[in-house]
């Protein structure tokens, strides 16, 4: 077999695994874009206070930003944004 049948059946099957990949599964595991990112500072600070206070017997339930006004909290993955609420 010559070398440009074998790179037209590799591409051949390089394209099929492109398409069989499942849309959800790759939503699931994207990347946060920059502006989705918990800045730097917050998860921090939130480190921070979580030992001081842990010393003290109390835990932290959240933070929020007052120049921004977004809320954080934390779970088992990590600190997290909370969403915003809509008033009506």
């Amino acid at each position: 077999m010559k070398a440009a049948e074998k790179n037209v059946k590799r591409k051949a099957h390089y394209d099929h695994l492109e398409q069989s990949v499942d849309a959800e599964a790759a939503k699931r595991f994207r990347e946060p874009t920059y502006s989705q990112r918990i800045p730097h500072y917050v998860k921090q600070v939130y480190e921070q206070l979580e030992l001081a206070a842990g010393l003290s017997g109390f835990e932290i339930a959240g933070l929020r930003d007052r120049r921004t006004g977004k809320e954080y909290y934390r779970n088992d993955d990590g600190v997290h944004e909370r969403k915003q609420e809509e008033e009506t």
